[in-house]
């Protein structure tokens, strides 16, 4: 099996780097053969969510791996998403909820999916993540998807109230959205909170004659003579992601990409042309796949924009991106760049 490799969060906890998603092609799926086959293959981080609708099949094959192996279970990393609460339901009942579909006793890591639902009580919801921390359901909590807004409004809660900080922040993270996400990148500097990227290899899976995709291929090539190994553009955003401190979460039906996916952190560190060399293509092109609920809402209250927005998502991916640029020109957030 690969060498496995870590981050350390804030509060010590180790996170390994590689985690098989349960989401996308998942969704409301039967994902016990896939979470089996992720874990047989040697990935020790398995992320799921409330809203994949898939958490009983999830734990079925944590299961079917922990009574097949000697492996114990907290060497296994489990991160499951709050979506949201039926009335009368507290964070705590979701989790709960959520645990019993797994299967588990606590789970490593619990993070809020979006927030947008609940803008303006963030802080309020925020304290009942550090209660299931307290509790012991949870052994660390963050966040998913939230925009610059969003986490200013938890942090001033947090600050307030001497509250936890999120450990994570996950979000859609690859070349084409550096540039959007830097001022999220700098708030988590300030506070010391790790990234965690999915999505990151769209360059590949979805955007494949793109402004990055020769200069991957350019890389890949070069590492490949360089090194006398089978280095591919896979390999080469891995590195990127790596380079960007990044917890990387991934999916793949077939047993021999998880396993390449493993290869990467052995192969050499990309050089700081290389990933200047990246980020200068992708920011040359936006392009999102995954917007949560709708990322370019008005933080306040504009009905007609929001209508205007609504009807673009849900045309297509392009109009999405569109939509979410034309957000960004006219400063709806607190910053032009925030989502």
């Amino acid at each position: 099996m690969a060498n496995l490799s870590y981050k350390a969060l804030h509060n010590g906890l180790k996170v390994p780097s590689l985690a098989f998603g349960s989401g996308t092609a998942l969704y409301s799926q039967d994902a016990k053969s896939q979470v089996l086959q992720a874990l047989q293959v040697g990935i020790r981080h398995i992320d799921t969510a409330q809203v994949y609708n898939n958490e009983t099949s999830v734990g079925d094959g944590i299961a079917a791996f922990l009574k097949e192996t000697s492996v114990p279970r907290s060497s296994i990393f489990v991160t499951t998403k709050f979506w949201n609460a039926a009335a009368g339901q507290s964070v705590s009942d979701v989790l709960k909820k959520e645990l019993s579909d797994l299967k588990l006793d606590y789970v490593d890591l619990y993070l809020w999916h979006t927030p947008e639902r609940y803008v303006g009580r963030i802080g309020d919801v925020w304290k009942q993540f550090e209660a299931v921390k307290t509790e012991g359901l949870a052994k660390e909590i963050g966040i998913s998807n939230f925009r610059v807004g969003d986490l200013k409004e938890l942090l001033a809660s947090v600050q307030e109230n001497n509250g936890v900080v999120p450990a994570v922040h996950q979000l859609e993270f690859h070349p084409y959205l550096l540039k959007y996400n830097l001022p999220i990148l700098e708030i988590h500097q300030q506070y010391n909170i790790q990234l965690a990227a999915y999505g990151g290899q769209i360059p590949i899976t979805k955007k494949t004659n793109g402004p990055v995709t020769a200069v991957i291929e350019e890389i890949a090539e070069r590492l490949s003579a360089q090194t006398q190994k089978s280095v591919n553009t896979n390999h080469v955003l891995l590195k990127w992601l790596e380079a960007r401190d990044a917890i990387v979460v991934t999916t793949s039906s077939k047993k021999e990409r998880l396993a390449s996916f493993l290869e990467a952190p052995e192969l050499p560190d990309l050089n700081e042309e290389d990933v200047a060399a990246i980020d200068v293509a992708g920011s040359e092109l936006h392009f999102r796949v995954y917007v949560s609920v709708s990322s370019c809402y008005r933080r306040d209250t504009d009905p007609l924009f929001r209508s205007r927005c609504s009807i673009w998502i849900d045309r297509v991916r392009s109009a999405r991106n569109a939509c979410e640029l034309e957000c960004n020109k006219q400063r709806f957030h607190d910053s032009p760049l925030s989502h």
